[in-house]
């Protein structure tokens, strides 16, 4: 029973480095796009 439960550890955990790189992954561009769009309005605006 135990052996089991420390299987579906590793999986969990496996899952959840692989959710949490797509996640960063998501964000990071978010953050760069938004950031990008932003300089580009404040050039537009000076």
């Amino acid at each position: 029973m135990s052996s089991e439960i420390s299987k579906q550890n590793e999986k969990l955990t496996e899952f959840l480095k692989l959710f949490q790189h797509k996640l960063r992954c998501i964000l990071g561009a978010k953050l760069i796009s938004i950031y990008i769009h932003g300089s580009v309005a404040q050039n537009a605006f000076r």
